[in-house]
């Protein structure tokens, strides 16, 4: 419920901000600022202060540090990953390029809620699967990781190219005309967001195996290489080629953490497939926002492209049937 409406705040919040006071990227991080202090209060007021008891522990302080620590760095390269493309944006356009990137990744706030979800129920889970289970080689708790790799990558890629086909459409009734401009960022964004956050689920082995120092090597070189795209690209193509940056670095990210966690912990993901599923969902959605059909029904080709990208995962045997049930039912 907290996550929830820490979401619905932020986005309420990101668009007063940007859109009807004008704040540009000022308003876009007093938003998040704001949101998150006052979750942190009412959180802190209504559960923690009355739930736990503080006290010191020197023997989990410094397994905490030890494998906290790696993590700090990781935080400070997230920050440059995360907000470096904005700074770029400013130098070489204007605030008002950094209002319509703010508001495509406002747009995307939708994916971030089943992400959140994805993270507050399945880490707990799977720590506790890889903890209990006796068997030689962790069989379930694999089994695990690699059926909610592939339910969020379905449910993400649907919702992403849902999000990312209507963009133009979301937008208009979100925001004025001057802001639908914004539409064409919302792909690179929402799947590099996808991508991301699939790394949490296919790289978890890392974190079972408490080597954190590899998460942050990975998101130091992921920040490093968004860096230096955002000089390459945002010069030419502002917003739309900072929304690009974070998708390709996103990918990167997602790759290398995936193939060093598989290298602690193997899992059988299905990746290929998965990968070729996403880019075939992020080619119907740049074919709409950019227009590249044009002799086609806009309307036509947007119901058509949903009807496949919701058929696909059932063709390239991603998901199943009955697996859809079984997740119904629970």
């Amino acid at each position: 419920i907290l996550t929830l409406l820490r979401a619905l705040m932020g986005i309420c919040l990101g668009i007063s901000l940007v859109v009807i006071l004008k704040k540009g990227a000022a308003g876009a991080q007093m938003a998040s600022l704001i949101s998150s202090s006052l979750i942190f209060f009412i959180s802190y007021l209504f559960i923690n202060r009355k739930r736990y008891v503080y006290s010191f522990s020197w023997y989990w302080g410094k397994k905490m540090l030890l494998f906290g620590f790696p993590l700090i760095w990781a935080s400070i390269a997230l920050w440059f990953f995360e907000v470096s493309d904005r700074y770029v944006i400013l130098y070489f356009h204007n605030s008002d390029q950094i209002g319509l990137y703010s508001i495509a990744s406002r747009v995307t706030q939708v994916l971030i809620l089943l992400n959140m979800a994805i993270n507050m129920s399945f880490k707990p889970l799977i720590l506790q699967s890889y903890e209990e289970e006796k068997l030689v080689g962790k069989p379930i708790s694999k089994s695990l990781i690699s059926q909610t790799f592939g339910l969020y990558g379905v449910v993400a890629g649907i919702i992403a190219s849902i999000i990312s086909i209507f963009s133009f459409e979301i937008i208009s009734l979100l925001a004025p005309e001057s802001y639908l401009a914004a539409s064409v960022a919302v792909p690179g964004l929402i799947f590099g967001s996808m991508f991301f956050q699939s790394r949490a689920i296919s790289a978890i082995g890392i974190v079972l195996k408490e080597k954190t120092k590899w998460l942050m090597y990975t998101l130091v070189l992921a920040a490093l290489l968004n860096i230096g795209l955002n000089f390459w690209l945002i010069p030419e193509y502002s917003f739309f080629g900072a929304s690009l940056t974070t998708m390709i670095s996103s990918l990167f990210y997602f790759f290398l953490s995936s193939y060093l966690s598989n290298r602690l912990f193997a899992v059988k993901l299905p990746v290929i497939r998965m990968m070729s599923y996403w880019f075939i969902c992020l080619f119907f959605s740049f074919v709409v926002i950019l227009d590249l059909l044009p002799m086609f029904n806009k309307l036509l080709l947007q119901v058509l492209f949903l009807l496949l990208v919701c058929l696909m995962p059932f063709v390239m045997r991603l998901v199943s049937i009955s697996q859809l049930k079984s997740m119904l039912a629970k």
